[in-house]
């Protein structure tokens, strides 16, 4: 038996396109949903029928219908983030126009829905349940009529009031506002407000059934050239969940059934951002990443100790909060820095589900708590977004004793005006910690790619001055800088124009480079449009605005261009500058410079293939040590370690916890 060819990142948010196979609109549709291994969920889900209207029927006028994308929808969410009443079943319809907002959004709880979470959280949707959509048609073969059904484990049915809904009377208007179904896919996500859900596990099947033959195709330009028949529109929801489907075979039926599952992708997505950080006085060096649960993730060691997870004693707790299923979206961008002012205090930073801005304060341990405070509001961030933290340089006060004490600590992103902007929290020597604020503006609207990694370095030899690297819509590397707690300058071109890719987001990495310049030398790494890793360089006060380079570290098509960048001093070697980046071979590699020497390198860490080229990569000394450790996620979802001690001989990779 011939399967029909799957459609492009089969899973999640795009499963097959079903409808007839001459193209006419669907009769009598039924979709069943049923559980047949627990379905757990860290922050619920929905089963969503996304319909699609005719553009033009056999025989009848183009453009006439009102509702060309057609939404019926089972959903049911947790707590976290809930805009639905928690752990109950809930129906919606919801048809959009082709442009513009949506015609209707009606919600129905079905009748004592009720669901649970087990200890971490998570909804649980027990094996034997059962979901039913139906839909019922006018005489004109519009879609008017819904009846929604969930039935539990114990076989008891629960449906909405009324138990049929009449679309028609609900929207009180023209029957232009009906559509007919010509084709549709059902798809198994997050719960509502584009959420990304994780399915923890579990299975199931979907029956499609309808009074005439269903024809299962790849997508929906496959439909309309197998049908002659245009759709209105290819919407697709915004909904995500790590969910997979089974194939189908090719032919019709007016029966299909179909099976689901929740996928195994592993702790972390391959290539997910990760930071890494410590304190000396611990010694403590953590790394810190959002997994596939939408969790905050804190891998720790003491010392040359053995590395542990952070586990807070509540998973679901305040102090657990963070550890939520689905607090981010996995693999989204996290930064971490101590809170400058204060010795042993230690945040990290991340963009939650709801487009908040956390900080999340770590203990000053291994097994320490998690606290979470809001530093934005809920909606002022772009979910997902790349940060950076950084000490603002020169922001201190005089203490009691004379001695410069207090900091301030800055968090900077690019906003959804794709422009730079700061929040930023001080610690002072009488009033103690500050609450942060913000958004600061540092630059003008529309300069930036949305979700543009950003570089922060102090300028070497200017002790005051904060120095702020992106790469704009052009192409070309800017500065901005503050010196103290003045105002912020800027941009000036670091790079020639359009040096890198235009409109790309391009990683960016800053350090001293060590041992060269009276330690005045600021290096500036990037790489190019021709996958070419460069290196420009400031020897500061009084040539601190006197930027050079490029210099080509690497030859031509040895990264993807803007891949991601870490530098970092290797640490017992005084005046070695290290810089890792994975290749287009996905080998983790190094390249270094002793003093003010030549380049050398690429040395390979790894093998090929071992992660996603160009993925982030952290670097930072392993604290009690005069090791330099760099970590990357790779293609199998495991974060890593590479180290080096002093001038000695790579090792690893090694698995964190796992092997090391």
């Amino acid at each position: 038996m011939t399967n029909v060819t799957p459609p492009p990142d089969f899973g999640s948010q795009t499963n097959y396109v079903i409808g007839s196979s001459n193209g006419d609109p669907l009769q009598d549709l039924k979709i069943t949903i049923a559980i047949t291994e627990d379905l757990v969920s860290n922050l619920g889900l929905s089963f969503q029928l996304n319909g699609y209207s005719p553009y033009q029927l056999h025989g009848s006028p183009a453009g006439g219908y009102l509702s060309s994308w057609q939404q019926y929808v089972l959903m049911m969410q947790t707590g976290t983030y809930a805009a639905l009443t928690p752990n109950v079943v809930i129906a919606k319809v919801e048809p959009w126009p082709t442009t513009g907002p949506n015609l209707l959004n009606q919600n129905y709880g079905l009748n004592d829905a009720t669901l649970t979470v087990n200890e971490s959280g998570f909804l649980v949707i027990p094996k034997d349940s059962k979901f039913e959509i139906s839909l019922g048609t006018d005489d004109s073969q519009n879609i008017r009529y819904v009846t929604f059904a969930y039935t539990d484990s114990h076989g008891v049915q629960h449906k909405t009031t009324p138990s049929t809904v009449d679309v028609l009377a609900l929207a009180q208007q023209k029957k232009k506002g009906l559509a007919p179904l010509c084709a549709f896919q059902l798809d198994v996500v997050g719960p509502v407000n584009s959420l990304q859900t994780y399915l923890q596990s579990g299975k199931g099947t979907i029956t499609y059934s309808a009074s005439k033959p269903l024809t299962a195709y790849t997508d929906g330009n496959h439909f309309q050239s197998a049908t002659g028949v245009t759709l209105d529109t290819q919407e697709g929801t915004a909904e995500t969940a790590n969910s997979s489907y089974g194939q189908l075979p090719e032919g019709s039926d007016t029966s299909i059934t179909q099976t689901f599952a929740a996928a195994d992708i592993g702790v972390f997505a391959p290539g997910a951002f990760i930071a890494a950080a410590g304190w000396a006085s611990g010694p403590v060096t953590s790394v810190y990443g959002i997994n596939q649960a939408g969790q905050l993730a804190v891998c720790s060691v003491e010392g040359s100790g053995h590395w542990k997870w952070l586990t807070p004693a509540s998973p679901v707790g305040p102090q657990g909060f963070a550890l939520r299923g689905g607090f981010g979206l996995r693999g989204s961008g996290i930064a971490a820095s101590p809170l400058f002012g204060l010795d042993n205090l230690f945040f990290a930073y991340v963009v939650g589900q709801n487009a908040q801005l956390y900080s999340l304060q770590v203990s000053n341990a291994p097994d320490g708590a998690i606290y979470p405070a809001a530093i934005s509001p809920a909606g002022a961030v772009p979910q997902g977004s790349y940060l950076a933290a950084s000490q603002q340089f020169g922001v201190t006060e005089q203490g009691p004793g004379g001695q410069s004490v207090g900091g301030q600590t800055d968090v900077f992103l690019i906003d959804w005006n794709t422009a730079l902007v700061m929040y930023s929290e001080t610690v002072t020597a009488f009033a103690g910690i500050g609450n942060f604020t913000g958004p600061h503006a540092i630059s003008a609207q529309n300069l930036f790619p949305g979700n543009a990694p950003i570089a922060v370095s102090q300028q070497f030899g200017a002790a005051e001055q904060t120095d702020v690297f992106v790469v704009d819509n052009t192409g070309t590397l800017q500065l901005f800088w503050a010196n103290g707690p003045g105002e912020w300058g800027g941009p000036i071109p670091v790079s020639p124009y359009g040096f890198l890719a235009a409109g790309q987001p391009a990683g960016v990495a800053a350090s001293q480079q060590f041992g060269s310049g009276d330690g005045k030398q600021t290096d500036v790494f990037v790489v190019d449009k021709n996958g070419t890793l460069n290196v420009f360089w400031v020897e500061g006060p009084p040539l601190e605005f006197e930027w050079k380079g490029p210099l080509a570290i690497s030859g031509k098509n040895f990264a993807p261009p803007g891949a991601f960048i870490a530098a970092s001093q290797q640490f017992g070697s005084t005046d070695q500058t290290d810089v890792f980046v994975v290749d287009n071979s996905g080998t983790l590699t190094v390249c270094w410079v002793n003093g003010a020497g030549k380049w050398k390198g690429p040395k390979t860490l790894t093998g090929k293939n071992f992660a996603p080229p160009g993925a982030p990569v952290a670097a930072s000394r392993q604290f009690g040590l005069d090791q330099t450790d760099v970590f990357v996620i790779d293609n199998k979802g495991n974060p890593n370690v590479c180290w080096v001690d002093s001038a000695g001989n790579w090792n690893g990779p090694k698995v964190l916890v796992a092997e090391v």
